[in-house]
Order: C-alpha cells, then sequence, then structure tokens
C-alpha cells in the first residue's frame, strides 16, 4: 500500500517519506556523547568482534519491559538495552483501563500491583467555578470496567522483577544501526559494543533511535502542555476514588487519587510552542498555580502537596500514521512498539494500555515464527503492524480531535459544553468502548493464543473519550443521521411504474426471503453470483425497468481479475477486450515524461509489488461497464433479478429481519439486506451515512468507436497540464475509453445534450495534442457523459458502521471513492467474495452469527477501504493543481526520475479463499 496511485501515476509514498528519512537505510549513526558511560552488563569487546542474539529490545520503558516480560514466559530470551544507568522510574502516574489490566493479568502482575492502587469507581465534572456539571460510575453501563492509576515507577518495577537477573544493560545506548546482508539487524553501542540480531524491537519511546533509522519523522506537537504531579499525604489523602475533572476556557486539569497517601493531577494548557525546557520544581510549581488561581482551592491544594521531584512540564506530540504516506512498522526484522510506533496525546487514557497491548499481540505472532526462519519473522512483524494499526490510528486521530475540543477557547462553546454537552448528552456506554479487548488469563509457554484474535470494530470503538470525558462520536454522528434508525422513508414518485418480477400483494401481505440485494450493478451482481456460486438464493432489487448498462468503460486491475476468475467470468471478459501493457505519460504539448510496462520488476523493490503469492504477474484491461453487468447477470437464475423495483422505506423489524416496502406495494422481510445501490444509497442513508463528498473537480468521460479498428498500441495513455489532466486507453479493437478532469468550484447543472458536453470537452483541450481532439470526435453521442467526482471517508470513531443488525453496505454505497486508482470497481467486488465468505456459513446459524459475520466483513474491509479512498483522494487534489512551479516539478523531476512501478502497483495485491460452499 505504499504508493499513493495507480491509474493517474502520482508520487508514490516512497518518494514521499524519502524527504524526511535517512536517505540510506542501510545503516544510520546517532549523535555519540563523549564523555564516559558507567560499564554496562554486556562484555566490551572489541570494535571487530559481535554478539549474537535472537532478540533485542531498545529501551526498558513500559513497552520493552512488558515485550521482554510476555517474550519471557513464553520462553524466549531477549536482551533489553537502556541508555539510562538505571531504570527511568520518573514521571508520575498513567491510568489503566481494563484493557491495560487484561494484559498484565496475562503477564502475571496485575495482582501484586491491584494490592497497591485503588480501583476508581467513577468520575465528576466541575466547571472552573466549582459547578458541578455530571457524574458517573464506571460500572453503571460496563460491570466488567476496572480503572486504577498506578505509578510508571512501580509498574517498572514490577515488570523488571520478572526478567532473569541479567536482562538488561544499562548505560547500552546506541550509535549506529545497520542492516547487514544476512538479514539481522547490526546495532553498534556508544561504549564499542556490537550486537547482530534476528529481531530488533524499538521500544525507546517518542523520540525513539529505531523510528528514526525507519525513516519515521518526529511526533507533531499539538498545540498544548500539561503541568503533571504527584501530590503525597503522608497522613492520608481525603479524596474519593473517583476521576475529578475541572473544565475551563482553553485550560482543563483533574486529578485522581492514585493510593490512600499519593494523588495525581494535571494541568492542560493552550502553549503556541513547546516553550523552553524546565526543571526548577519552584518555577513549575508557580506557573501551575498561577494557571489556576481563580479555580477552587481544592486543586491549589493539591499542587501545593507536590513533592518537587514529581512535578513536570511536558508538551504534548502525536504522530498520526497516515496510510500510504507513513513508514511501515517494520523494516526486514526491526519493529516497533508503543510510543516509538504511536506516540498519542493522554486524553484517552490510552497510551500505556496500548503499548502493553502492542507487546502482547507482537509477541504472540513473533514466537512461532522465531522457529521458523527469518521470512517467517517478517511475516509476523508485517502481521502484527496489520492488526494493530486499524486500532492505533483510530485512538490516535480521536485522541487529538478530543484534545482540541476541550482546549478550545471560544465562551460561546464552552458554555455549550457546560450547559448542553456535559450535562445532557454524554453517555458513559461509548466512553469506555475503547477498552474492550478480549483475552484468554494466562501465558502459556508452548501456547501462541493467549489473546484471542479479536476482530476490531468501529462500533466497539465508538466513543471519542475517556480519561478527559470529551464528545463521543456516538454524539457526533447522532446528529447527521435520521433519528429513528428502525425505520426510514424515501421520496415516493406518484407516476406509475412499470409492474417487476415480484408479486405485488396487498400491503398487509410480506413476502420472506433469506437476503435480499438492493441495486444491479457492479457491486449488486458480484455480491449475488458470489452467493449463487455458495447455492443461497439472493433477490436483487433494481429501481430502473432494465439492467443500467449506461456510462463507458471500467479499469481492472489483477484483483479484479481474480474475483472475476472466482465468480466463473473472468475468460468470457478476457477474450473481448485488449490486455494493457503499460503506460506512457506527456505534457499537454505532447513532450513524453515517461514510460512503463505493467510487468516491469523494478529491483529496487519486493518482486511482491507485481507478482502476487501465487506467481500471478500484473493484469490490465478496459472493460464496458454494459458487457460486465450483461456477463454478470447471465450466471443468475432468470427470475433473481426484479427490475422497476424501487424502495419506498425500509424498517428494522421486531424480529432482527429488515422490513423493505417498494413504490409498488411490495412488502419483503429479509434476514440481510446488503445495500449495492451506489453512492447515493438509500440504505446507506437509512443507516446513517451522510451524503459522498464533492471533491473539487469533474470529470468528462467517453468511449470513441472506431468501426474499422482503432489506431492505438495497448497502453494507457496521461496527459497532464496545469489544473486539468486527461487520458485514454484502447478498450477494444475497436473501442477506446477517454477522460478530462477539470477544476469546478461547484458540481455544476447536470447536462445531458451531447452536443454541449462534446464542446465543453474539446473547449478545455483545444490546445493540447490533436490525437486526443479527434478521439473525443469520435466518441458517439449516446457514451458521452459528465460527472462530478465525489468520495466518502469512513473515519474511525465517526462514520457509522457498515452493518446494522441483518443490513450492510457493499462497494459505493459504502466507500464512494475517486478513481483516482481505478480501484473503485475492484474494491466492489473484493467486498463482494469477502462478505459473501462471511455471510453464507452464518445464514445456516442464525441471526447472531449473521450480525457477527457482517460485522467480520466491515473489520477486515475498512483497513483496505480507508486507505485507498484517502490516497485516491490525495492523488486527485495533486495531480488538479494548477501552480505553474508545481506542475514544473512533476514534469522535470518527479515523473521522468522518481516514480517506481513496484509502490504504483502495491495495492492492487489482494488475496482471498476460493468460493467454496461449507459443509454443515
Amino acid at each position: 500500500m505504499a504508493a499513493l496511485s495507480s491509474s493517474l501515476l502520482p508520487l508514490t509514498s516512497h518518494f514521499l517519506h524519502q524527504k524526511t528519512t535517512n536517505p540510506n537505510l542501510t545503516h544510520y549513526s546517532f549523535p555519540i556523547q563523549t564523555k564516559p558511560h558507567k560499564t554496562t552488563k554486556l562484555s566490551s569487546p572489541t570494535i571487530a568482534s559481535i554478539r549474537k542474539e535472537e532478540v533485542v529490545i531498545v529501551g526498558a520503558g513500559i513497552a520493552g519491559l512488558s515485550t521482554a516480560v510476555s517474550l519471557h514466559r513464553l520462553g524466549v530470551r531477549s536482551v533489553v538495552l537502556e541508555q539510562a544507568e538505571s531504570l527511568r522510574t520518573g514521571g508520575t502516574s498513567l491510568t489503566l483501563f481494563k484493557n491495560g489490566w487484561k494484559v498484565l493479568d496475562a503477564m502475571g502482575v496485575g495482582d501484586e500491583l491491584r494490592s497497591q492502587y485503588l480501583e476508581i469507581q467513577g468520575m465528576v465534572i466541575k466547571s472552573e467555578i466549582g459547578r458541578e456539571l455530571r457524574s458517573f460510575t464506571f460500572k453503571e453501563v460496563d460491570q466488567t470496567q476496572e480503572v486504577r492509576a498506578v505509578e510508571r515507577r512501580t509498574l517498572l518495577e514490577t515488570l523488571a522483577k520478572q526478567l532473569p537477573v541479567d536482562s538488561i544493560c544499562f548505560s547500552s545506548k546506541l550509535a549506529r544501526i545497520e542492516e547487514n546482508k544476512d538479514g539481522e539487524t547490526l546495532l553498534q553501542l556508544v561504549n564499542g559494543t556490537r550486537i547482530s540480531s534476528k529481531v530488533v524491537i524499538g521500544c525507546d519511546g517518542i523520540r525513539s533511535s529505531v523510528a528514526k533509522w525507519m525513516g519515521f519523522s518526529e511526533p507533531k506537537y499539538v498545540g498544548y502542555c500539561a503541568f503533571r504531579g504527584l501530590a503525597d499525604y503522608p497522613n492520608g489523602q481525603p479524596f474519593r476514588p473517583r476521576v475529578n475533572y475541572i473544565y475551563g476556557q482553553g485550560i482543563r486539569a483533574g486529578y485522581v487519587p492514585v493510593s490512600p497517601t499519593k494523588v495525581y493531577w494535571f494541568v492542560c494548557f493552550n502553549s503556541p510552542s513547546p516553550g523552553p525546557k524546565i526543571t526548577d520544581p519552584l518555577v513549575l510549581k508557580n506557573q501551575t498555580k498561577e494557571l489556576i488561581k481563580k479555580w477552587p482551592s481544592e486543586l491549589q491544594n493539591i499542587v501545593d502537596a507536590t513533592p518537587d521531584d514529581t512535578i513536570i512540564r511536558t508538551p504534548l506530540v502525536d504522530r498520526w500514521l497516515w496510510p500510504g504516506f507513513s513508514p511501515p512498522a517494520s523494516l526486514g526484522g526491526a519493529v516497533l512498539v508503543g510510543d516509538a510506533w504511536h506516540p498519542m496525546t493522554p486524553n484517552l487514557g490510552q497510551g500505556a494500555c496500548c503499548a502493553l497491548e502492542d507487546a502482547v499481540v507482537l509477541v504472540q505472532k513473533l514466537a512461532p515464527a522465531l522457529k521458523a526462519g527469518p521470512m517467517a519473522i517478517e511475516d509476523a512483524l508485517r502481521s502484527y503492524q496489520n492488526e494493530r494499526w486499524p486500532r492505533i490510528f483510530p485512538l490516535t486521530v480521536r485522541a487529538n480531535v478530543v484534545g482540541a475540543v476541550l482546549q478550545l477557547e471560544n465562551p460561546v462553546v464552552c458554555a455549550v459544553r457546560d450547559n448542553v454537552l456535559v450535562p445532557k448528552l454524554i453517555r458513559l456506554g461509548p466512553i469506555g468502548h475503547k477498552t474492550h479487548r478480549q483475552q484468554h488469563n494466562t501465558l502459556y509457554h508452548g501456547r501462541f493464543s493467549f489473546f484471542a484474535k479479536t476482530p476490531f470494530t468501529l462500533t466497539s470503538m465508538a466513543a471519542l473519550s475517556s480519561s478527559l470525558l470529551p464528545l463521543t462520536s456516538h454524539f457526533l454522528h447522532q446528529k447527521t443521521t435520521n433519528p429513528n434508525l428502525t425505520h426510514y422513508s424515501f421520496p415516493i414518485q406518484t407516476k406509475p411504474h412499470k409492474t417487476t418480477k415480484l408479486s405485488s400483494p396487498t400491503i398487509a401481505s410480506i413476502r420472506k426471503e433469506e437476503v435480499v440485494i438492493v441495486g444491479a450493478g457492479i457491486a449488486g451482481l458480484s455480491t449475488a453470483v458470489s452467493l449463487h456460486r455458495l447455492g443461497v438464493r439472493s433477490v436483487v432489487l433494481e429501481q430502473a425497468e432494465s439492467l443500467r448498462t449506461g456510462g463507458t468503460s471500467l479499469t481492472l486491475f489483477k484483483n479484479g481479475w481474480k474475483v472475476l476468475d472466482a465468480m466463473g467470468v473472468g475468460d468470457e471478459l478476457r477474450s473481448q477486450y485488449l490486455e494493457i501493457q503499460g503506460m506512457v505519460i506527456k505534457t499537454e504539448i505532447g513532450r513524453e515524461l515517461r514510460s512503463f510496462t505493467f510487468k516491469e520488476v523494478d529491483q529496487t523493490y519486493s518482486p511482491k509489488s507485481v507478482f502476487d503469492s501465487y506467481g500471478n504477474s500484473q493484469e490490465v484491461r478496459a472493460v464496458e461497464r454494459r458487457t460486465l453487468l450483461e456477463t454478470l447477470a447471465k450466471q443468475l437464475p432468470v427470475d433473481s433479478i426484479c427490475f422497476s423495483s424501487k424502495l419506498a422505506r425500509i424498517e428494522e423489524n421486531k424480529d432482527g429481519e429488515t422490513l423493505l416496502q417498494l413504490v409498488n406495494g411490495t412488502r419483503i422481510s429479509s434476514k440481510v439486506v446488503i445495500g449495492c445501490d451506489g453512492i447515493r444509497s438509500s440504505v446507506a442513508k437509512w443507516m446513517g451515512f451522510s451524503e459522498p463528498k464533492y471533491v473539487g473537480y469533474c470529470a468528462f468521460r467517453g468511449l470513441a468507436d472506431y468501426p474499422n479498428g482503432q489506431p492505438f498500441g495497448p497502453r494507457v495513455n496521461y496527459i497532464y497540464g496545469q489544473g486539468i489532466r486527461a487520458g485514454y486507453v484502447p478498450v477494444s479493437p475497436t473501442k477506446v475509453y477517454w477522460f478530462v478532469c477539470f477544476n469546478s468550484p461547484s458540481p455544476g447543472p447536470k447536462i445531458t445534450d451531447p452536443l454541449v458536453l462534446k464542446n465543453q470537452t474539446k473547449e478545455l483541450i483545444k490546445q493540447w495534442p490533436s490525437e486526443l481532439q479527434n478521439i473525443v470526435d469520435a466518441t458517439p453521442d449516446d457514451t458521452i457523459i459528465r460527472t462530478p467526482l465525489v468520495d466518502r471517508w469512513l473515519w474511525p470513531g465517526f462514520s457509522p458502521p457498515a452493518s446494522l443488525g441483518g443490513a450492510v453496505l457493499v462497494g459505493d454505497a459504502w466507500h464512494p471513492m475517486t478513481p483516482n486508482l481505478g480501484q473503485g470497481a475492484c474494491c466492489a467486488l473484493e467486498d463482494a467474495v469477502v462478505l459473501v465468505q462471511k455471510l453464507e456459513p452464518a445464514l445456516k446459524a442464525g441471526p447472531m452469527a449473521i450480525e457477527d459475520a457482517l460485522r467480520s466483513y466491515q473489520n477486515e474491509r475498512w483497513p483496505r477501504i480507508f486507505p485507498l479512498t484517502v490516497r485516491a483522494n490525495v492523488v486527485g487534489a495533486v495531480l488538479q493543481l494548477e501552480n505553474p512551479v508545481v506542475c514544473a516539478v512533476r514534469d522535470n523531476v518527479l515523473v521522468p526520475k522518481l516514480i517506481r512501478l513496484g509502490p504504483m502497483l502495491e495495492h492492487t495485491n489482494f488475496e482471498f479463499e476460493p468460493l467454496h460452499q461449507t459443509k454443515v
């Protein structure tokens, strides 16, 4: 997923983060202090000798020690390198929710820590003048929730005690990292020690040397800082076991009892820059008290009771792991855990919990791989990233949004928060959802399943908040969805409709179906065909009077062809359309910038970027939409598609089924309803999705016809201008598909007159190569269209889930994306086979199994769909820029010298199980 583009050949992310990383990732040197270090527990051989280790962990913080303990419990020895002379037990305390405690229990230290710290029962929120706004108890909704604040010092010491005495090597500061030719990673320390390790795990925090070597940028300052401290009450602290929050304007604070004698507190304040580092405790204390001098005296007294050695000032930072832009979490045998990979703001109280989760997930995958060899190790590290990213990225984003909202200074916003949001709209349930993480109770040597593989669900991550109690996403999209999702009505046309193949019973009678698919487009028909091949009957409702075979053509890459082969129609379509061999890029004046063939293997990249795991090479063909739909429809029983069947109303029945009412009066109750009704989906609207968003440019498209044979070679041709771009590709011996994209501040009126459309297109490209103008002239009137381009970003925690009860979305109905990667149709085909493989066995098991299957489909597809949608959008935004300087750089540097084929095609890799019917 490294590249930004395919069909429109944009920047690759490899290029994008090459500019911020070391140009040679095979080695990296760090600044070396010249002062002598304390002798480490490692021997210090001559520079020529190298010590061999299986696993080296860099950093003895929470992430490093929890990883080491987890490995130790599975019988795997590791060496932990810590640059400090002892455990870094500074800092105050951290809050652990039930997901963190489950991990600590798996490591065997949970009860030891529980015995020292209070269980927090709930929370109370007050204004800066002391008025109580709201209070909760954590177990009002979730009886399993467990919240305790734990001193960082105690947590580290407890974890360290679980390790063999020679495991942690202090005063071991990295000077250099190199990737050896044998695939191992070579570490050189400041004291001269050299270690070669199969696996290097970077757990060295937000300023990680390992992350820097792997190409990660520095974490980004978020605009506010925090004072923190640990107040000491030798004779007993006076507070109840609950979290106390105080919200002001641009300032917020909180405190929580940690133990019978300790109270943790914080004060967050806006600051345009991180500011200088301050270590004088008197200055820190005075600055804190100045910020809250008009606040309740209770908080000021807590600050006064804070020992000098526990008060700190911290600029808050995070790093968003943007799909397609951020480097991967692993490089060869090196991998990142915790803050080294994903520093996040503390607004969800999940930083330490996520580090603990990382550790056990990584170890679960790594331990068996160590026995299998280097390739298995690299696969395990990639699998760790793939499982963790869908959880980490949403949490990081939501934590940032929470902080941004709570740090607003606007008095009106603060008044709404204090008088409406907090007292009336906050719900406890969604706040704790982010802490759900299933697991088995213990770690056993020889068993690598101490955590059950937990499906990541957007619904289980629905809240924006925890420790600072902000808005929840439940509230956020409640405002944009239908207030009652149990039913929804659509505008009903009064003109009579053509009779459908469904019977039209009286309004009282209801027809029962197992699976109903709404929409007979590519998504709907491919879903129906996949179900049919597994022996499951479905009914397809199409509001048009026949297949909507309008439109031009679409490009299918090897991922789309693999799905069509699984459906049994691949070869029939191949026989009608040309295989595209490559691409050429030209300027608007006709100068060639670059050309490729799709089956080139750029030796700079892994062959996997062009060949899939079965050895199948890239395959690209443009296919007429009409032919694809007709070919799919022929695979279905004759009574499968019901035309003139327009939805009027959807309701969720009490029995868990979904009731559909059509305009003609037909009513159908179905166990499963699959919304495949495109970008303006009625099913998606019922489920709470907003309309897709216009991206700022439109496209003219057409299918030129050459009855005596088209004259072009089998390649994609791109032409880049300033704010305008175009392309054309031979579809068959007589057809050529073309497009022209142009910027427009609004979608504009709908135009259907083909003469107007053709003239507008030719006006845009009147000074471009005549070849393109001739293609437009050769286009029949009935194939030329003008389309405003739209997409929908499925933001984690904000967008509704893809399923609601027994209803689910597929293709453009769920994730409309711009065509800049050529993946819209391919992703709809992928959706279909993934959904059907999960749904078919569930239909035999009952309603609960069906809902689980639909959630599992979403969980598997979202990590692929969201990055593709974002990258397609970014590609279009970059290629539609009008700035002459940017265009000159593109034409003279980027395209001729920096584009690489391998990363461009990575997103076309897709694997799935064959369509085989399950046995009962």
